[in-house]
């Protein structure tokens, strides 16, 4: 056990684009941890559409309105993989992904977003 492990002060996304997508195809995400060895116990990481919170990723445990869209496995080295499959009504909403480091972050709302961007479909063109 490491007492004082250096919270992870920030993490990359990758890809950073992913839309437009195909009406049930999946996006997916991975996280890498960028400075410091361990996630804070109020560490998370907040999927919201249109500014409501629908997702969230916690050191142990992932949840939120919309889990039934997302699917999240955590990996070694604290890297984190989340799938997430839009439905049409989430078409045109804008998805804003954070990453707060701690309680205090959280509350102060002032985290820069990893991610910020429309959810699109790809349009499927019908040839008569």
């Amino acid at each position: 056990q490491v007492l004082w492990a250096e919270v992870i002060s920030s993490v990359g996304i990758w890809p950073k684009s992913v839309f437009p997508v195909e009406l049930g195809e999946s996006v997916t995400w991975l996280f890498t941890p960028k400075g410091g060895s361990e996630y804070d116990t109020d560490s998370m990481i907040s999927f919201e559409i249109e500014g409501a919170g629908v997702y969230r990723i916690q050191k142990t445990r992932c949840a939120g309105p919309f889990e039934k869209y997302f699917t999240c496995t955590h990996k070694p080295q604290n890297e984190v993989s989340v799938s997430f499959t839009p439905t049409e009504e989430m078409y045109g909403k804008e998805v804003t992904i954070t990453y707060y480091k701690d309680t205090e972050s959280l509350w102060a709302r002032t985290a820069p977003p990893l991610l910020r961007e429309l959810i699109q479909l790809r349009s499927v063109q019908l040839h008569h």
